[in-house]
């Protein structure tokens, strides 16, 4: 369950979610077998599911690649 969602679109936002940070293609990884970078990105995909009025990161694009983390601070600055 996702606080906020009706059940009905829980797996449509989860995806959509996923392939706006670019990790919809470690959908059948565990987290814990996620590189630490992608890890970061998960991370902050969860913090930012439900449009949240707040969310307080601490170097959420620490360990990630240059060109990953260009996505990951555009993808946050376009969903706030």
């Amino acid at each position: 369950m996702l606080r906020g969602f009706p059940e009905a679109d829980i797996q449509s936002i989860i995806f959509e979610t996923m392939e706006k940070f670019r990790i919809g293609i470690y959908g059948n990884t565990l987290a814990g077998n996620l590189s630490g970078g992608n890890k970061r990105k998960l991370v902050t995909a969860m913090a930012m599911m439900g449009n949240p009025p707040i969310i307080l990161l601490d170097e959420s694009s620490a360990g990630v690649d240059p060109y990953s983390r260009r996505l990951l601070w555009k993808t946050i600055r376009d969903e706030s």
